[in-house]
């Protein structure tokens, strides 16, 4: 059975997060090991920071609507990546306030999986075409 564009999305986002708070704890380990787990906290926090916001708002937008209701999900769309912009600096400003000492880790923590945004789907792209075949 064929799912519909938006759930096989919802799907594919879901495993994108998922890989995202991985690398948020691969991270925290990393610094645990090197550093101390305070530092461990809060690079973790700052990768929350990035994670929790994305995964609201891809749930919000990935809804199965009608091609009619076009207009609708471009106005959703900016007003949700507007809700997630703003939380994820008001995460990132409290992180970074209550870790003051630690500022660089939770910074570190914040860009890392930010950046692990555009690298695990295509670790996860790869993965399936090996699995597969298909691209």
């Amino acid at each position: 059975m064929t799912l519909h564009p938006a759930l096989r999305g919802l799907a594919f986002v879901t495993r994108v997060h998922g890989g995202m708070v991985v690398l948020a704890l691969v991270v925290a380990l990393a610094v645990a090991v090197f550093v101390g787990l305070t530092e461990a906290l809060a690079a973790f926090i700052g990768g929350i920071a990035v994670v929790l916001p994305q995964n609201f708002v891809a749930r919000r937008l990935l809804q199965p609507m009608a091609a009619i209701e076009a207009t609708r999900f471009v106005s959703r769309l900016w007003l949700f990546q507007s809700v997630k912009w703003l939380s994820s600096a008001l995460m990132l400003a409290a992180a970074l306030v209550y870790f003051k000492a630690h500022a660089v880790y939770v910074l570190s923590g914040f860009i890392i999986v930010f950046q692990g945004l555009w690298i695990v789907p295509l670790v996860f792209a790869g993965i399936d075409h090996a699995r597969t075949g298909k691209s």
